[in-house]
């Protein structure tokens, strides 16, 4: 899908600066049980019972560095900085995931964008701490600044999970379409929003549906051509989906019609080869 969205895309002149990078895994983190709740309209909240595995590992609480090293090494860790770390466990489920982020950011804030998208689908973690805040954020948390959008959110979009604030897959996936167009198309955001809303259930009608109501947003009009090309893409699966199933059902019909032709040609050499011997039987008598 990279290459025919690159190409789509190539038509498009203007520039933004890139602000982080953010490279997803090939496909998306594994379902659990308690995850697959999660994708209803109105996903229940976590309960603090689920939070209590999650924590942060930091280098001065193992025996030396390493441990550490050797932590990495193996994948039971996965580096945030260069004194910390969390477990590649909680790190593959929505609800670890959800509880990693709530235990580095203030209480009560309102994660959105690619923290957002971090937390409902997986992959590498972020480079920036996306925040709806008005606040400016001077210090860097486990070697990430903080970027906050100073947005106004309809409650409706917000969903908590325990402490985390965050936003809703569907108002994720529009956040991530009113990135600029650079930081888009070179850090893979595409592949990101798509895969989320593969995973929830959100087609490309749910999320323009949406941007209406989200004209005043600044790249407003180059988050729809984004969400027209998913529209055109799905399309495209679509047909491919049916002629598929068209070609399946001929190749069906006719197995079934080649069956029919040689239980008649069959039964047909049978009686030939009857006759005679039924002449032979009437002669002799």
């Amino acid at each position: 899908m990279r290459g025919f969205y690159a190409a789509r895309m190539e038509q498009q002149s203007y520039t933004q600066p890139t602000l982080f990078s953010f490279a997803p895994e090939s496909g998306t983190a594994p379902r659990t049980e308690r995850d697959s709740r999660l994708c209803e309209p109105n996903p229940p909240p976590i309960r603090e019972s689920d939070l209590d595995g999650a924590q942060l590992i930091h280098k001065k609480d193992l025996p030396g560095p390493l441990s550490f090293a050797y932590l990495q090494r193996t994948r039971a860790i996965c580096e945030l900085d260069s004194q910390s770390a969390y477990r590649s466990e909680d790190g593959a489920s929505l609800y670890g995931r959800a509880a990693i982020m709530a235990r580095m950011l203030p209480l009560g804030a309102q994660v959105c964008c690619t923290a957002a998208a971090w937390v409902w689908i997986g992959g590498d973690f972020p480079d920036t701490f996306d925040l709806l805040s008005k606040s400016h954020f001077r210090s860097a948390v486990h070697g990430r600044p903080i970027r906050a959008f100073a947005r106004k959110v309809a409650p409706a979009h917000i969903i908590t999970l325990a402490q985390l604030r965050i936003t809703k897959p569907l108002r994720t996936v529009c956040d991530l379409a009113l990135l600029p167009f650079d930081e888009r198309a070179n850090q893979g955001l595409p592949e990101t929003a798509y895969a989320l809303m593969h995973q929830y259930n959100i087609t490309s009608g749910q999320c323009l549906a949406m941007l209406d109501e989200l004209q005043y947003m600044h790249n407003s009009h180059h988050a729809r051509s984004l969400l027209e090309f998913f529209q055109d893409y799905e399309l495209h699966q679509a047909r491919m989906e049916s002629l598929e199933h068209r070609t399946q059902a001929a190749r069906e019909r006719f197995h079934n019609a080649s069956c029919e032709a040689s239980a008649l040609e069959n039964g047909l050499s049978r009686q030939l080869a009857v006759q005679p011997a039924r002449r032979a039987q009437q002669e002799q008598g």
